[in-house]
């Protein structure tokens, strides 16, 4: 009896190892149910870490729509940002400076610009060896540009860069040792923020910032009305140009592909005695604005020499910065050969865009 009692005790102590009473005569219908609970605890793992992960990945989706969202506000996308093409902001320990020293800081690095003795606007030195900011419409299509600095001394200038659609223009004179202003980051301004528009030869003009973002406008007071003069932050830096009366003015941010361009430029211009972006010249045939490209900056920059599209296209099929390289196969170069071959009716052009040649045949 005794040991009857003590093998029935260890083989409940075996049995429950493996499930307890209800398995004593089943042990395989254990061994099943115990997989399918393992199983269902893997399962519910799973889909718990699926749940946090999808969640996690909502919130960074959510976190980078809304801060895209507030970036675009300040004329910029998160994905510049993350790319590093965001100038830093001004810093804040920047000296703030009042319109007096302004005044003083941009008396030599403002300038009076002359188009045709005609056309009369401001600009603003850029760089040491004579690259100045204006506005495009004051020297656009003008066959002869006088820039007077702030001695009195009137220099002959050359059409450096141009942008119809922002409002941009750059002429170039030949003298080296000029006082140069710091561009700023337009970005930072805030709507009701001070800031200070100037011309040669008058104190600067205090405006208000009515908008902010991608473009901004400024309440201009009195008749200040110069085209092209700069927009000046607190810290003294310029943030802009202005490009009309009514106080629109162009951003530094506007500006950014503009500049980075022309700070090329800058370099390989001295090197090459090249002329960049000339004035734009209007081909009728096809309703745009070509310019040249020669074969020393086809060179440089690896493109065809060919008649550079610069506006929005008038002719089906055309884009702005198509490079038009022949017609009917015969080769153009300027204005001049590109109307002379457009002459036939139907003709084919050959075109340069993104890297690859295509055919674009006018009705």
């Amino acid at each position: 009896m005794q040991n009857y009692t003590e093998n029935t005790t260890e083989n409940d102590k075996k049995e429950e190892s493996y499930g307890g009473f209800q398995y004593r005569h089943n042990y395989d219908e254990y061994k099943k149910e115990l997989a399918e609970n393992r199983q269902n605890k893997r399962a519910r793992t799973v889909l718990t870490v699926i749940i946090i992960v999808s969640f996690t990945v909502l919130l960074c989706l959510v976190a980078v729509f809304v801060t895209d969202t507030i970036m675009r506000t300040k004329g910029y996308t998160f994905s510049e940002f993350l790319k590093g093409e965001i100038p830093a902001a001004s810093s804040p320990h920047k000296t703030e400076l009042d319109a007096a020293q302004i005044d003083a800081l941009y008396a030599k690095c403002t300038v009076k610009v002359t188009a045709d003795g005609e056309r009369t606007g401001s600009g603003t030195i850029l760089t040491d060896d004579g690259y100045i900011m204006t506005g495009y419409d004051t020297v656009s299509g003008a066959a002869e540009i006088t820039v007077t600095l702030s001695d009195g001394t009137q220099l002959s200038a050359s059409a450096a860069g141009s942008d119809a659609d922002s409002g941009i223009a750059l002429v170039k004179i030949k003298k080296t040792g000029l006082q140069c202003a710091e561009i700023g980051d337009s970005r930072a301004l805030e709507d009701g923020q001070t800031v200070y528009c100037k011309e040669l030869g008058t104190a600067p003009v205090q405006c208000r910032v009515i908008s902010a973002g991608g473009e901004i406008t400024v309440s201009l007071q009195g008749d200040f009305k110069s085209i092209g003069a700069p927009v000046i932050n607190k810290y003294g830096q310029t943030v802009g140009v202005v490009r009309s009366g009514d106080g629109s003015a162009v951003t530094a941010s506007h500006m950014d592909a503009v500049l980075k361009s022309v700070k090329k430029l800058i370099i390989l211009t001295p090197q090459h005695d090249i002329t960049v972006n000339p004035t734009p010249l209007f081909i009728e045939r096809l309703g745009v604005y070509i310019e040249p490209v020669t074969e020393t900056q086809a060179k440089i920059y690896k493109i065809p020499v060919g008649c550079f599209v610069t506006s929005a296209a008038g002719a089906d099929g055309l884009l702005k910065g198509d490079i038009i390289v022949s017609v009917d196969g015969k080769d153009v170069y300027d204005a001049d050969s590109l109307a002379s071959a457009l002459s036939d009716t139907g003709p084919t052009l050959k075109v340069y865009r993104n890297n690859a040649y295509t055919d674009i045949t006018l009705k």
